[in-house]
């Protein structure tokens, strides 16, 4: 009944914590791509965070993330950040701008630090060679959830039926050498299940006791 981006943490929705980073760096326009009870997202925005710069693409069918940033095409920039809902990443975003090289569609940022998510990306150089999820101990980076992004790179997808999972279009990516490794040291919290959700709440009450 709650939707994974709402569910709370201290007492906050963890949209809030995730929102942190980015408005501390002075990002203010934002495009949620939203599915399964949707309208309790767009109502605690609008509430919580109403000053910013905020628009909506709301799947009425399953489409997968990469499929969802396909249909809500019309409303992204031609390089965006990419931030997945589910991931908290305190991390420098402009940085990750900054490595998209022209020739490259896409930077991913990927975690070196220690983490539950099991390793799934390979790179050579600055260059991402392999992104698979069942890599596991093949692989010590993981896929930290954020990326810059070019508009053009959903044109490897156009004619994919849905629903369009993101390593498709990863994948796609790689295979004409376009998608750049952004390594990061900080460690990076994924809330897929309420084991790693509690501990992300239990990164908080650490960060929280040393204020």
């Amino acid at each position: 009944q709650c939707p994974k981006v709402l569910q709370p943490v201290h007492g906050r929705p963890f949209l809030d914590f995730m929102l942190q980073p980015l408005l501390a760096q002075g990002f203010e326009e934002f495009c949620f791509c939203l599915g399964h009870l949707a309208d309790q997202v767009v109502s605690h925005l609008r509430r919580q965070w109403g000053w910013l710069s905020l628009s909506f693409h709301v799947d009425a069918e399953p489409r997968g993330t990469a499929g969802s940033l396909r249909a809500a095409r019309r409303l992204l920039d031609q390089t965006f950040l990419l931030v997945l809902g589910d991931t908290y990443l305190d991390m420098d975003y402009r940085s990750l701008l900054g490595d998209l090289a022209p020739d490259a569609l896409g930077v991913m940022a990927v975690s070196e630090a220690p983490t539950e998510v099991p390793g799934n990306v390979k790179i050579s150089g600055c260059t991402v060679t392999q992104y698979d999820k069942t890599l596991g101990a093949g692989a010590t980076l993981v896929d930290a959830g954020a990326m810059a992004l070019r508009k053009d790179a959903l044109d490897l997808i156009a004619g994919t039926p849905h629903p369009v999972d993101l390593g498709e279009l990863f994948r796609q990516m790689i295979s004409r050498n376009a998608l750049l490794a952004h390594t990061v040291s900080q460690p990076f919290y994924d809330i897929g299940t309420p084991d790693r959700l509690k501990l992300f709440a239990d990164h908080v009450s650490k960060d929280l006791g040393h204020r």
